[in-house]
């Protein structure tokens, strides 16, 4: 009797002994910069709508709606004609700025790349980014928006994110939006053929429904709460482990991630043998950007291409060691396009690289280096940086009149200089 009842006190002391370790161990962590890992869910519900033509878009007139990104709380809105921006008072002299969300937000809306475009050349830039857009998404929502304000801009500025909006064409529409929820509803079925597989809207349904069993909410509880639980979700090689066990499934997102690595790193003319896809899936995407150009120029305005660099072309360190994929290759597809044709173009890979070397160590975070430590966006600094760059690039080239020129010019070197200074102390 004493014999089990020494076990029994041994099991109960190992217990405690590991739950206290947990908790100690969690609490170290809040104090580290593993603490953004922590996400509050902010599902945004309702505040995308479903569009015939689009997929989905913002609704109009919304208020009140906030996400988190690496422990910043970010409020949201929408105005009266569906952008993530101050109300339209009418301006017939604007400019306009569509893209995924790059150009939406992620930052403060203070400090997003559009309203630093806005301020630094003093004309009024309608910014309305929509977030998991493609270029075909993007072009239907310059149209829509400028056939709601009646006038047309002098400049469609479009980021262009240089990671995946080659897929988001090929999949288009991906997005849709099902009882107030964005989900993903085409997918990248095979990367080998390019296959796509497209989830009833029952299916999705029946997948909301999910989200209301106990165990879906303890994992949503844990992903609010738990720095531990995050940084064991976010390991590729546990979960790995996990799945071999059956301790977990293989997510849809984890299918869908390196694809998007491969699809835009992977250039159709050498590797068109073993992607064929590629070949169509490019070829759709120019189409897409040539047809941009050819209705920025039936209604007077110019268009300019800006190339959002992913975080690993900035920061070399961080490319994935992962074969048939190389930097830079869809900077020279893609430029090569615009040469041909003639489309006006900035490219800030370059320009980052040399900020992000001024840099002593690869730091990152909410104000270190040019992005997130975690999030893949651009923090306060890497937005403020672009939007000086594209405002430098549009003054210089004379795309829009400027009051002051020489003026606005000084102060954006200015502040490009102050900001190599802010990276050099990271």
């Amino acid at each position: 009797m004493l014999g089990k009842r020494k076990y029994v006190f041994i099991v109960i002391y190992a217990l405690l002994f590991l739950v206290f370790s947990i908790l100690f161990i969690e609490i170290v962590l809040r104090f580290t910069p593993y603490r953004f890992l922590l996400v509050e869910i902010y599902p945004m519900r309702y505040y995308y709508e479903v569009d015939q033509e689009l997929g989905y878009d913002i609704v109009k007139n919304k208020k009140g709606y906030s996400h988190r990104v690496e422990g910043t709380k970010l409020s949201v809105w929408s105005n009266e004609i569906g952008c993530y921006d101050y109300p339209y008072r009418g301006e017939k002299d604007f400019m306009i700025l569509v893209g995924d969300s790059f150009t939406w937000g992620f930052v403060p809306f203070e400090k997003t790349m559009g309203v630093v475009i806005e301020n630094t050349i003093r004309k009024r830039l309608l910014k309305c980014g929509l977030p998991g857009s493609g270029t075909k998404q993007q072009m239907i929502k310059a149209k829509k928006v400028i056939e709601q304000v009646g006038s047309n801009p002098s400049i469609i500025i479009v980021g262009y994110f240089l990671r995946n909006d080659l897929i988001d064409d090929w999949l288009f529409p991906r997005i849709t939006v099902v009882d107030g929820f964005s989900l993903i509803q085409i997918f990248l079925k095979d990367i080998r053929t390019g296959e796509k597989e497209v989830v009833s809207i029952d299916d999705l349904r029946k997948k909301l429904k999910e989200l209301d069993s106990l165990e879906i909410k303890i994992k949503f509880w844990l992903i609010q709460n738990s720095v531990i639980y995050n940084i064991l979700r976010n390991s590729i090689f546990l979960r790995k482990i996990a799945v071999s066990f059956g301790l977990a499934d293989r997510r849809r997102e984890e299918e869908v991630l390196p694809t998007y690595w491969f699809a835009s790193y992977i250039p159709p003319d050498i590797y068109q043998s073993k992607y064929h896809w590629l070949n169509e899936a490019w070829s759709q995407h120019i189409k897409n950007i040539l047809e941009f150009n050819d209705y920025a120029k039936q209604i007077g305005s110019k268009l300019l291409m800006v190339l959002i660099p992913v975080r690993e072309q900035v920061y070399e360190p961080l490319w994935p060691d992962l074969e048939d994929i190389k930097p830079d290759v869809p900077n020279k597809i893609l430029s090569d396009v615009f040469e041909k044709h003639g489309i006006l173009y900035l490219d800030l890979t370059e320009e980052f690289k040399r900020y992000a070397k001024l840099q002593r160590k690869l730091s990152l975070g909410e104000q270190k280096g040019l992005y997130y430590r975690f999030d893949s966006h651009w923090n306060e600094n890497g937005s403020y940086i672009a939007g000086l760059l594209v405002s430098k690039y549009i003054v210089e080239k004379g795309l829009v009149e400027v009051q002051d020129k020489e003026g606005v010019l000084q102060n954006i070197e200015s502040e490009l200089n102050r900001m190599k200074k802010v990276l050099a102390e990271d």
